[in-house]
């Protein structure tokens, strides 16, 4: 039992930082996703989102199996020059999403983290994005 207590309480990996990510905002709903690779899991730790779209947009973060959502991680309405991390301060998440009490959240093989920015109106430039995960 000692054994499993510390290797989830310190585990062994490779820090995995996506650089900034850079994504082309376009009409309606413009979204990224990342797996872990076969054979491979991923701890998520922290991320960033900015918005530079020349309009308001929802930015949305979820983990899915493709399919069916999972667990919802951000869901934010952001102005034009917003900027935006999770996880957020325990107490000041709305009630559907988790706080920082909640990291790091596992992603496991076959799982994908989805992120996106939609507006009803038409979008233009590039906003960022960045995260930071730990491959187990």
């Amino acid at each position: 039992m000692g054994n499993i207590f510390t290797a989830l309480t310190f585990p062994a990996g490779k820090l995995v930082y996506s650089t900034r990510q850079i994504e082309t905002m376009t009409v309606g709903v413009d979204s990224f996703a990342v797996s872990p690779d076969p054979g491979k899991r991923w701890y998520l730790y922290d991320g960033y989102f900015t918005n530079n779209s020349g309009q308001a947009v929802d930015v949305e973060l979820i983990i899915t199996d493709g399919t069916n959502h999972i667990k919802h991680l951000v869901f934010e309405t952001m102005a034009d020059g917003d900027e935006m991390q999770f996880p957020h301060k325990e107490g000041t998440e709305d009630i559907t999403l988790l706080g920082a009490g909640a990291y790091p959240i596992l992603i496991a093989e076959n799982m994908y983290l989805y992120g996106s920015w939609s507006a009803l109106a038409g979008k233009a430039g590039f906003s960022y994005w960045y995260i930071t995960l730990l491959e187990l």
